[in-house]
């Protein structure tokens, strides 16, 4: 059955070392193993057999922005994103590489990338982490907009609910998190 090949395979050089000469044969295990995977039911007796590669360098990456089927880069699932997540807000602060478009189109799903580790959305410690690179106190409306429509994780959005950056508005020495601060009511006014 497809799980042995897929317990043989997830050991095999070409998903471990990343190596250059064996791109095609990663390029459609991968694809194969995502078809797989999406047509499961239950998935997670799956994710235990790959395992082993969720540390590895076997994701093909766009290290230029061009639409490439000849892309070699290669990188951990927890260093990349997802091809179509919108990063815009967040340029000029890092290099930040997407899982080459040329892996959807061959037919690897989005939520098989998710559940192999790749983000969909900036982590909260980056994005902490760059508050005063991006320079939100001034203009919080990309913020908001980019926290409003992101598909957080839950460990993003505990993060985001329990971490002081938040200044009052009476008080801008100190930052609150966001249970700390009440919104402004005038009929509380004394």
């Amino acid at each position: 059955p497809f799980e042995i090949w897929t317990s043989f395979i997830v050991y095999h050089s070409c998903m471990t070392k990343g190596l250059y000469p064996e791109n095609t044969i990663r390029r459609m295990s991968i694809v194969a193993i995502s078809k797989h995977f999406d047509s499961l039911e239950r998935k997670g007796r799956y994710l235990e057999l790959l395992a082993p590669i969720k540390d590895s360098p076997f994701l093909p990456c766009d290290t230029d922005g061009t639409d490439s089927n000849t892309t070699t880069a290669l990188k951990c699932p927890s260093e990349l994103y997802l091809a179509s997540s919108d990063l815009s807000a967040f340029e000029g602060c890092g290099d930040f590489h997407k899982v080459a478009k040329s892996l959807t189109k061959e037919g690897v799903s989005e939520e098989f990338l998710l559940a192999m580790g790749v983000r969909k959305t900036i982590s909260m410690d980056f994005l902490f982490g760059h508050l005063d690179t991006l320079k939100w106190n001034e203009n919080p409306k990309p913020l908001i907009n980019y926290l409003l429509n992101a598909d957080l994780s839950r460990q993003d959005l505990l993060k985001l609910r329990s971490t002081c950056y938040l200044p009052a508005e009476n008080d801008r020495s100190s930052l609150y998190a966001p249970s700390d601060l009440y919104l402004k009511n005038d009929e509380l006014k004394i």
